[in-house]
């Protein structure tokens, strides 16, 4: 899209000083950029948060398949997203965004989730922003802004929580984004020291024309070990106009009908914590066994082509002996209901297997070593391998997206980018800024604390120089 189409309709503050924005009507957007426009349904939905490394293709597709009604990507950092390239990988059926820098794989969907899917993006800037969302639009149901996370990586970038100190900030990003991407808009909170002040700043994002907001019921200061406050979400939804998302506690669908009593005006339940334990949480006739969802798991990691330490991080969050030991910190025990008759299963769910150790799996460097001890995965593996191996000779080149890495969680986790965040993009002398699509090109760094942070060797660092003050 060029900026010579583009309007300087209105203005707006960010970090104190005035700047117009080129604003231009969605439709004319849309057709512009060649992107249908979409109309999300917010209201009524089970929806799965963003989570980094959880939150990615395998964890959102089998999400939808037992009841989510909206799945969030991890967060991305807007400057990624605008420098990668998108891919049709003809191989694995989907589409990819490479990273123009080092070529790995930053971002990862599917067609099939396409109508029910919301990117979302970490940034501080409503141009790099704006640019972001047009690199993915065509492959997404909506843009979400993240404005809650509490990590420093997000801090110090002025991204995050950040934001919520910096309303103007905030409002300008979601401005931008709304009067320029012909999709639906929505932002992701956390409450505010009094139910006041948070009332007062929902009530001025709902100003910008998102068509949802997303609320976490702790404080920025808080972390998932403190209890959530549930009686911020009534008084915040009455003053609204537009779906309210509530998130924070929800580990099950009996909490989803306790809230639903609490605060009756919420719109949608946005659930984390829950479904990176057991994806199935969203299932109305029950969740499936914990070994059935590792099994289902490791076969849909297989079937899109996932790097398997990204692959074996969220299985080590599923295994049954992390559960236990992560209840300490109000994680449920991810658990089927009782059955009537015992050789009753969930359909396509694996009859009852006992699974090894968790060491086992800890020190597992391929899926050919899961296969030793997750029933049904040898099979799927060969049958992809082949078939990936013919699409690959028939096409006469190897798998763009399948790259080798000794990185600890693999190129579909997030981590820091090598620039600086903060680039401001420059405007011409009209204050116009050229919002081409073909320059435009998408990575990934990822409710809870779990949508966001910097890689793991950098967090390891942090810990080493401070104690977590959580």
């Amino acid at each position: 899209m060029s900026a010579s189409v583009l309007s300087t309709s209105a203005s707006f503050s960010v970090s104190g000083t005035p700047a117009s924005w080129p604003q231009v009507p969605r439709r004319i957007a849309s057709r512009l950029a060649g992107i249908s426009e979409s109309e999300l349904d917010y209201r009524a939905k089970l929806v799965l948060a963003p989570m980094v490394r959880c939150g990615t293709l395998p964890m959102r597709m089998l999400a939808l398949q037992h009841g989510a009604g909206i799945v969030y990507s991890p967060e991305t950092i807007d400057r990624r997203l605008v420098r990668s390239n998108r891919v049709e990988n003809v191989v694995a059926n989907t589409i990819d965004f490479i990273d123009s820098d080092d070529g790995t794989l930053n971002l990862r969907v599917h067609a099939s989730e396409k109508s029910r899917l919301v990117i979302q993006i970490g940034s501080s800037d409503p141009e790099n922003a704006v640019k972001a969302a047009l690199k993915v639009a065509n492959d997404c149901a909506g843009i979400d802004l993240n404005c809650g996370c509490p990590k420093k990586f997000s801090i110090v970038s002025a991204m995050g929580a950040a934001l919520l100190s910096e309303p103007d900030r905030l409002c300008g990003i979601l401005t931008a984004l709304v009067e320029n991407v012909p999709l639906p808009i929505s932002a992701k909170i956390r409450m505010l020291e009094t139910t006041e002040k948070t009332i007062e700043l929902a009530k001025r994002i709902e100003k910008t024309g998102v068509s949802a907001l997303g609320l976490h019921c702790r404080l920025r200061s808080e972390r998932p070990q403190d209890p959530g406050h549930w009686e911020i979400f009534e008084p915040v939804a009455t003053a609204l106009k537009i779906p309210l998302i509530a998130n924070g506690d929800i580990f099950s669908l009996d909490d989803v009908e306790k809230l639903k009593k609490i605060a009756p005006s919420v719109s949608s339940f946005m659930m984390a914590r829950a479904p990176e334990s057991n994806f199935s949480i969203f299932n109305r006739n029950g969740p499936i066994s914990p070994t059935a969802a590792i099994i289902e798991y490791a076969k849909a990691a297989v079937k899109y082509d996932m790097h398997f330490h990204n692959c074996k991080y969220v299985l080590m969050q599923m295994w049954p002996a992390s559960q236990k030991r992560n209840n300490t910190k109000n994680k449920p025990l991810s658990s089927a209901p009782p059955r009537l008759n015992p050789n009753e299963t969930h359909q396509n769910e694996e009859k009852e297997v006992e699974l090894p150790p968790i060491t086992n799996l800890s020190k597992s460097k391929s899926f050919r070593e899961l296969c030793t001890f997750i029933p049904g995965l040898t099979e799927v593996l060969d049958v992809c391998e082949t078939e990936r191996a013919e699409k690959s000779a028939a096409l006469g080149k190897l798998d763009l997206a399948r790259k080798e890495s000794a990185a600890e969680l693999g190129p579909e986790c997030p981590y820091v980018p090598k620039e600086d965040i903060m680039y401001q993009v420059k405007r011409s002398s009209a204050g116009l800024v050229d919002i081409d699509r073909n320059t435009c090109g998408d990575v990934t760094v990822g409710e809870e604390d779990s949508n966001c942070a910097a890689p793991v060797d950098e967090q390891k660092n942090e810990r080493k120089k401070q104690k977590p003050s959580d």
